[in-house]
């Protein structure tokens, strides 16, 4: 449950789900004018800041009865994938503005951002009495934004909620391995993967895309964050003559697909997935397809260079091979414009001169397309 509250256009969210290792039910909690009251025998409270851009949040303090802040001024670079516990993941899709947790999960560490962070930066409340808590960000100039209530815990009767047996889904711990297995399919997912313990939820979807050779399965959810990959395994049902071309496929919300890769293991796929989702297996036997950004013959005398679009709709592209008159062509491949590109060099190949350009493009399942053309240079 969360609650917000706008002030000098700083958005802040109370979330109320216990942050420890061991699995408590989130709390549920109503705001008023200033006050949010907690239902919980054992409230545990933290919070989220959204600001407009990574650098309005240089310093944060949270103060009941005690200061908790921390600085965002520098971060190692082979720590920098934890600012996906840093940040609230679940708020990307729907905010371009970062939103920030003044908390710390357990998974996290992330070493050069926190000052003073007590209990991790979670507010338990022992008593039934009004709490204040002030919350204060600066920016790198010192410009403030601050947000003060009140917090009330109501009397309830005491509740054991990590023991809670209805709760959905299997436990996964953040400091563990885990795996986990059900009919036609597997997960494995290692200590360290995760930045706090989860229930993990599965289903399957009624539908699958077509030409799919698995059911669709729901991993969990993408609201929340891998650290390291996880090893998904799907049972599929594909010849034996083509297993080699049998990939596992992530499928967006809407509908887009991304290929994960994989090999055939046994009765299905194994693959390394670095997000939770959507995922089946498919089976890739379409080569990629060339088209050469300039006509058959054409006089490219005045160009410094030529260029070949390449593209492959499923398993992606995993060489190529340029020959010029029979000589081995350097060309340089722009991934994010699938766009082969060649540097005309006088040492190479003759100037004034009819060259003959061979390609080949093999895809990750081995599907390969060739192209001949000419051009004159």
């Amino acid at each position: 449950m969360w609650a917000s509250r706008n002030a000098r256009k700083l958005l802040i969210r109370i979330d109320s789900s216990c942050m420890s290792s061991t699995f408590l039910s989130q709390i549920s909690c109503q705001r008023g004018n200033d006050k949010i009251v907690s239902s919980q025998f054992l409230a545990r409270l933290s919070f989220q800041i959204e600001t407009k851009s990574w650098d309005a949040v240089l310093k944060v303090e949270k103060t009941v009865h005690m200061l908790r802040s921390y600085r965002i001024d520098e971060f190692l670079f082979g720590e920098s994938r934890y600012i996906n516990s840093l940040i609230a993941y679940d708020y990307l899709p729907v905010s371009s503005h970062p939103m920030i947790k003044t908390y710390v999960e357990p998974g996290n560490k992330l070493s050069t951002a926190y000052e003073t962070v007590e209990e991790s930066g979670i507010i338990t409340l022992r008593d039934n009495k009004e709490h204040r808590f002030d919350i204060t960000v600066y920016d790198d100039y010192d410009n403030r934004a601050n947000y003060t209530f009140t917090v009330q815990r109501q009397t309830v009767t005491p509740v054991r909620p990590e023991y809670n047996e209805n709760k959905p889904g299997v436990p996964v711990y953040y400091n563990r391995n885990n795996k986990h297995e059900q009919e036609g399919m597997s997960i494995t997912i290692p200590a360290g993967s995760l930045y706090r313990s989860i229930y993990l939820t599965i289903d399957t979807a009624m539908y699958a895309p077509a030409y799919a050779n698995s059911p669709l399965w729901n991993i969990h959810s993408s609201d929340v964050p891998l650290h390291t990959n996880a090893t998904l395994h799907l049972r599929a049902d594909v010849d034996e003559a083509i297993r080699d071309k049998a990939l596992i496929v992530a499928v967006s919300k809407n509908g887009g697909i991304k290929a994960t890769g994989g090999t055939w293991e046994n009765d299905g796929v194994t693959s390394k997935i670095a997000a939770f989702g959507n995922y089946c297996v498919m089976v890739d036997t379409t080569a990629p397809a060339i088209r050469p950004l300039f006509k058959k013959g054409a006089d490219l005398r005045k160009h410094a260079s030529l260029s070949i679009k390449i593209s492959d709709e499923l398993s992606g592209i995993s060489t190529y091979k340029a020959f010029i008159d029979g000589e081995w062509a350097l060309m340089d491949y722009d991934a994010k414009k699938n766009v082969l590109n060649y540097t005309f060099d006088p040492k190479r190949i003759k100037r004034n001169t009819k060259h003959t350009l061979l390609l080949t493009v093999t895809d990750k399942r081995m599907n390969t397309a060739g192209l001949e053309t000419t051009f004159t240079w």
